[in-house]
């Protein structure tokens, strides 16, 4: 199974409230039909004050899609469900032209459920130049899952870019997008303000420069609840 995780940011006069409407709402009864589409789940920035409470990333929409192969993801995208409805209603609320993605593949690195109510920390990992993605993983699966889940992490999984990024997409956004499930919004930034973290990101210099991070709560649009 791949994964396509796409991003943009919602149009010009739109509220962070009103983007987030229109997408779990609309969008989402929409982009729901895609033929082959196994599993859909769009990441909503946790708000506080009415803003992303880690900071706008570069992007409103964040939506994870997961499809049997390649080929039936294109098919789903080459479909008139997609290029009329889905397509027409995208231009209604985001900003298409600043779109991003990342395709691949999931790798679990901590193995328990996602919580009920919870939120998710995506951490958008770019290389440095001197950097191979093999040394940026070889970090991040080096983390000691027990510590991890002594600092609150319920579940952790890594997209992994395929090593043939469609060229419809163009090149990966991140090298590597690193997931990590809480329990909720205190025990995340409990996790960001760590001396574990802190440790976490000097183990990352010279191998990982510049990137994104993205405080999110999931809506499953579709597959498991």
């Amino acid at each position: 199974m791949i994964t396509r995780l796409g991003m943009a940011p919602r149009l010009a006069g739109h509220s962070y409230e009103e983007f987030q409407h229109h997408w779990r709402t609309s969008h989402a009864d929409a982009a729901g039909k895609i033929p082959n589409l196994l599993r859909y789940v769009q990441n909503h920035a946790v708000l506080r004050g009415g803003v992303p409470i880690l900071g706008f990333p570069g992007f409103d929409a964040c939506s994870e899609l997961d499809f049997e192969s390649v080929e039936s993801m294109t098919a789903g995208f080459n479909s008139e469900e997609y290029q009329i409805r889905v397509r027409a209603d995208e231009r209604s609320f985001v900003e298409k032209s600043k779109f991003s993605s990342v395709l691949g593949r999931r790798e679990v690195l901590v193995a328990g459920l996602r919580p009920i109510g919870g939120v998710k920390l995506m951490l958008f990992y770019r290389l440095h130049p001197r950097a191979r993605v093999s040394d940026l993983l070889g970090v991040l699966r080096a983390a000691d899952s027990d510590r991890l889940q002594d600092e609150g992490v319920c579940r952790r999984e890594v997209l992994v870019p395929l090593e043939s990024h469609s060229s419809d997409l163009g090149a990966p956004a991140a090298e590597i997008v690193d997931m990590h499930w809480f329990d909720d919004t205190a025990a995340a930034l409990c996790f960001l303000q760590s001396s574990f973290y802190d440790e976490w990101l000097w183990n990352l210099a010279g191998i990982s420069f510049g990137g994104a991070r993205h405080l999110a709560t999931e809506v499953d649009v579709v597959g498991p609840k």
